[in-house]
């Protein structure tokens, strides 16, 4: 049923973005004073249709597109002698640039009101706080950084210390620690295979826990096997001032994103025809390698990539 529905959902949001760009090419099309003959959702034989005016309007049976029938689009098309001035080709330059673009802006409108009402109704997810408390430990030393918990793999140094979920490191190798990015750097300064101390304020002791951590060495740094407990995530709704915020920046990246690629197809081009097509991508660098998975452990919570800093990134899994 889900998959049912998933598939309802998807041709529908289809049908309504061909209706919209079709819908700008024709509205400015007839703007201009352009003969538009046809505007149908979906291709081929007919399943339903009106005419108003000029312009037919219906429904094809395959709903995969649309499209707008606009008369001389091309010179090459045969017109009658009455319809000659209007046709699209004769039109000025600026015009048929117009109405070209139309479809495309109608569906950014549309995104951008979409982005809105999500920002007003749902809200806007809010990366949280990602404090110096541990939410999990990780149970081995993993080979890597990407890698996971063999039956082989020696215990954490998490793990050997006896650190537990819900303590709060207030100090780590004599550093006070305020927050995560606070105790990222203190592991960053220790070296791996160095014995360093831990103080922290474990729920229920009277007085802080002194814990002696002797670091690991995973990727060629310091590892202790902890992800920290993020405090303040969620959605947020917003006013209509805030919602407009958020969907110009939403389809900023988009544009930005659609820059980049047109940028890099040139120099992407020539990898289609040599053997690097199929190589396999270089190895991303420890500092941004995802947190080791155990059997049986999901991966540990935090701000989505988008949102999360390199500080608490980085040592998301140390």
């Amino acid at each position: 049923m889900a998959f049912f529905l998933g598939a309802a959902a998807f041709v529908v949001a289809l049908l309504v973005s061909v209706m919209l760009h079709e819908g700008g090419h024709l509205l400015t099309a007839k703007r201009y004073g352009m003969k538009a003959t046809q505007y149908f959702v979906g291709f081929g034989p007919t399943l339903w249709s009106t005419r108003r005016g000029e312009t037919e309007y219906g429904v094809k049976a395959v709903p995969l597109g649309g499209f707008v029938k606009i008369v001389g689009y091309t010179p090459l098309e045969e017109i009658p002698a009455a319809d000659r001035p209007r046709a699209f080709y004769r039109q000025p330059a600026g015009r048929r640039a117009v109405v070209i673009s139309a479809g495309v802006a109608a569906n950014f409108a549309f995104a951008f009101l979409l982005l809105m009402v999500m920002a007003m109704t749902i809200g806007v997810r809010e990366a949280g706080t990602v404090t110096s408390t541990v939410d999990q430990i990780t149970t081995c030393v993993p080979a890597s950084l990407s890698g996971g918990c063999g039956g082989d793999r020696p215990p954490s140094p998490a793990a050997r210390a006896g650190l537990r979920a819900g303590d709060r490191v207030v100090s780590f190798d004599g550093a006070p620690v305020s927050d995560w990015a606070a105790l990222t750097r203190a592991i960053d300064a220790a070296k791996p295979g160095q014995t360093v101390t831990a103080v922290v304020a474990r729920p229920g002791a009277p007085r802080p826990v002194t814990l002696p951590i002797t670091l690991a060495d995973v990727d060629g740094r310091p590892f202790v096997g902890i992800s920290p407990k993020v405090v303040g995530a969620g959605y947020e709704r917003t006013g209509p001032l805030n919602a407009a915020v958020f969907a110009g920046q939403g389809i900023g990246r988009i544009v930005a994103g659609i820059g980049h690629a047109a940028a890099d197809l040139p120099s992407a081009l020539p990898k289609l025809f040599s053997p690097e097509r199929g190589a396999r991508p270089a190895a991303r660098s420890a500092a941004w390698s995802a947190p080791p998975r155990c059997p049986g452990r999901s991966s540990p919570p935090g701000p989505p990539p988008a949102t999360r800093s390199p500080s608490t990134s980085r040592w998301s899994s140390r």
